[in-house]
């Protein structure tokens, strides 16, 4: 009876855990990020870019220029939509940096929460 109590306690806790895991990334991307590292493709030119995520809305910002747009959030992706072009990443976090990978690139893109 208490090996059935405790395997019921650990598997609603293991359940629990993982859908609190996906909610908090989710709600963490909203703010102000900086990329501080980049990999690939002009990795220099995008150090200090700014991601600014507001709800529906994610504007990248550098050097006193905006580019805001339309943005669609998931678990696991995130797009910036101008209504012209759309871009998708992958992202996830690693120790308090956000990791963004935008589809069909060789970038990578180590974000800091200001």
């Amino acid at each position: 009876m208490k090996t059935l109590f405790y395997s019921t306690l650990s598997a609603l806790f293991l359940i629990s855990c993982s859908n609190n895991e996906t909610k908090m990334e989710k709600g963490n991307l909203k703010g102000h990020w900086v990329i501080i590292k980049a990999e690939g493709m002009m990795a220099e030119e995008n150090l200090g870019t700014h991601y600014i995520f507001d709800d529906n809305k994610l504007t990248f910002s550098k050097n006193g220029f905006d580019n805001p747009a339309k943005s669609t959030i998931t678990d696991s992706t995130f797009t910036w939509d101008n209504g012209s072009m759309v871009m998708e990443y992958n992202y996830h976090f690693e120790n308090n940096q956000l990791i963004a990978e935008p589809k069909g690139g060789d970038q990578k893109f180590y974000l800091e929460k200001e």
